[in-house]
């Protein structure tokens, strides 16, 4: 049984610029997707009723193509070969490549392997007859299965190198020595941009870059095909014949065929057996069992037809848990309602319109592994519940974020290499928060990072600073406010809840601790100088440290704000910046004579403001005064903060 997930193709790809993911998540999707745009070409078999069509995204050099080759697994291949005197060969190789292929341990690419069918394909565009060959590369899930081939491939060409297959080059370098190896297929030379065509005379000379459209055009025209679209994507099997998962809920009838389940004897369920395993496989390599677990219960399979009321078998496949997890988190906001999955505009049930409010997720983190599987088909399902219009929005997740990958001096931590991080050591040793602060500081999120004990323990210095200062000040209260250091401290508190604020919602954990050991560093200057601290500033650091060291937070907030009823600090307000303790008290306004650098001045932000002021300060500078003395000065262009420009005959 397939979903037909390629009928949402084009969305899941356009999709991709409305949401919020991790580029490589949406790279990877783009990829499996793989929207190619190109023609269908469609020729005769010699001697035979038989056409074969065949997709081309790049048909540029169309009248290089010197031979087809099938897919091993195509259908048509054994009429094909009929009374060729190449049946027993030919069927010998499919078996052969067939086996290859199921060991996953064969290389298609760069070692291609073929059989001649004994048959021709009538190419209406050179007015040739081409060889028709069996090639283990060509895929039959891709296009039509069935590809013509020419010299401007690599696959062909080193398969028609080996099998001694003519070749007919039409595009060539510009350089003439180039040119002449191509043309004596000394390489293969293909894709090129500015490579040349001299076939058709038609696009003769033109640079094959630019022609690709020109070409389509062109063949359609001349009948040899159309314009098509095909993708990498194929329909979603979830079929699996296995035991643990959902029966598909259909029922086959000799007399009335495939009919789904009544709605109201929904959910099949699964019965307990004892034979819960797989029955045979398939192949060594697809994991496919020959017969489902339950196949072998009657008991299960046997029922009646929901449309004629006769005898029919229930279909003994379950579906794949993917399809599952392809919207469980729907099911969160209903888990206390059995006859309602998930919150849906028009169900009466109880808060609806507060739980429809959690969705789509706002926020999802996980493994890059799932881009093309699970990730895929949720946003599949949730299009499909939007077009039935059971959900009102058509992408689940808003956000996507993929963690990196932690390791362990410089390797993937496994239990064979003996470097498995456990927990338990590293809280006993240096507590919860200095190992939940390491970790958020070892390297970016998506990257990960390398877990040493080195690091930890500076983490560990850093968390025991951070203790020693707050409890250290307790209630004081600075008498020293006036002072231009404790302003310089002001704008650092400010600059600092700025900076963990943003880093926090771009998941920038390590650069948020950054900062906040910045801040530290500051405030303990502060108190080592003058042996007195506002608490206001070490209470904004433990604010801000708390979501990072949420234990350590709490016991230095209560010392702090010793209030009689506790009050946890993860429940007070997140501290908010004022935008004007981050301007800049001082800043470079540079001097300029013409256009050319002449000076600079350092000025506090007042007096930026005051062109006739600027003008006195840079007058004074020595370099300046000497490049305008004796001059007519015709304008003074003054651009506030930044630069005075003195326009002189």
């Amino acid at each position: 049984w397939f979903f037909r997930i390629t009928k949402y193709a084009d969305r899941l790809l356009s999709n991709l610029t409305q949401i919020d993911w991790s580029e490589k998540v949406k790279i990877a999707q783009k990829q499996w997707i793989r929207k190619s745009e190109g023609i269908n070409l469609r020729f005769k078999v010699k001697d035979m009723d038989i056409y074969f069509e065949m997709f081309d995204s790049v048909p540029q050099t169309f009248m290089a193509q010197t031979f087809t080759v099938i897919a091993p697994e195509h259908p048509m291949v054994h009429e094909l070969i009929k009374s060729t005197g190449h049946e027993k060969p030919v069927i010998e190789f499919i078996a052969k490549i067939k086996k290859k292929k199921a060991t996953n341990k064969y290389d298609l690419e760069k070692k291609p392997e073929g059989i001649f069918t004994g048959r021709y394909l009538e190419y209406t565009p050179t007015g040739k007859l081409i060889p028709i060959w069996i090639a283990s590369y060509a895929i039959y899930g891709y296009g039509t299965g069935v590809v013509n081939c020419s010299a401007h491939d690599e696959r062909d060409f080193i398969f028609a190198k080996k099998y001694g297959i003519p070749l007919h080059p039409v595009m060539f370098p510009q350089d003439p020595a180039e040119a002449k190896k191509v043309k004596n297929l000394e390489y293969c030379y293909h894709h090129a941009e500015n490579g040349v065509l001299q076939e058709p005379v038609e696009f003769k000379g033109r640079k094959w870059g630019e022609v690709r459209l020109g070409v389509i055009e062109f063949i359609g025209k001349k009948g040899y095909g159309e314009k098509s679209v095909h993708y990498h994507l194929r329909d979603w099997l979830i079929s699996r014949q296995r035991y643990w998962g959902p029966p598909i809920p259909m029922i086959n009838c000799e007399k009335c065929g495939w009919q789904p389940v009544p709605e109201k004897d929904l959910p099949v369920k699964l019965p307990y057996i004892e034979d819960y395993k797989p029955l045979g496989i398939h192949s060594a390599g697809s994991g496919q069992a020959v017969k489902a677990p339950l196949a072998s219960h009657p008991e299960f399979y046997k029922t009646k037809c929901p449309k004629c009321g006769g005898e029919a078998k229930r279909e003994t496949d379950v579906s794949d848990t993917f399809l599952d997890s392809s919207w469980y988190f729907l099911r969160y906001l209903a888990t206390d309602w059995n006859d309602i999955p998930f919150p849906m505009p028009k169900s009466k049930i109880e808060n609806s319109a507060q739980r429809a409010a959690w969705l789509p997720v706002n926020m999802y983190i996980g493994g890059a592994e799932h881009s093309v599987l699970h990730l895929l088909y949720s946003r599949f399902i949730t299009m499909v519940l939007h077009d039935l219009k059971i959900i009102s929005f058509e992408e689940p997740f808003t956000h996507f974020r993929a963690h990196g990958l932690i390791v362990k001096n410089g390797a993937k931590m496994s239990k064979s290499k003996g470097n498995i991080v456990v927990p338990d050591a590293y809280v006993k040793k240096f507590g919860a928060d200095t190992l939940r602060a390491y970790l958020m500081f070892m390297g970016p999120f998506g990257q990960g990072g390398d877990f040493r004990d080195t690091g930890i323990e500076g983490m560990y210095r850093f968390v025991r600073r951070v203790w020693s200062l707050v409890s250290s000040i307790k209630y004081q209260v600075s008498s020293i406010e006036g002072k231009d250091e404790s302003l310089e401290l002001e704008r650092s508190m400010h600059k600092t809840i700025k900076s963990v604020t943003e880093d926090i919602k771009n998941l920038s954990y390590n650069t948020a601790i950054a900062h906040l050991m910045e801040y530290h560093n500051e405030l303990s200057a502060f108190y080592t100088k003058y042996k007195i601290l506002n608490t206001k500033y070490c209470k904004t650091l433990i604010l801000l440290l708390a979501p990072f060291a949420p234990h350590l937070s709490e016991e230095l907030y209560q010392l702090l704000v010793n209030k009689k009823e506790f009050s946890s600090i993860h429940l007070a307000s997140w501290p908010k910046f004022d935008p004007k303790f981050l301007i800049k008290n001082e800043m470079v306004i540079v001097a300029q004579i013409n256009g050319k650098l002449r000076g600079n001045i350092m000025v506090d932000s007042a007096t930026s403001k005051n062109k006739a002021k600027i003008e006195e300060l840079v007058r004074k500078d020595g370099n300046v005064a000497k490049h305008l003395e004796g001059k007519a000065i015709k304008k003074i262009i003054y651009v506030e903060g930044k630069v005075i420009n003195f326009v002189i005959a």
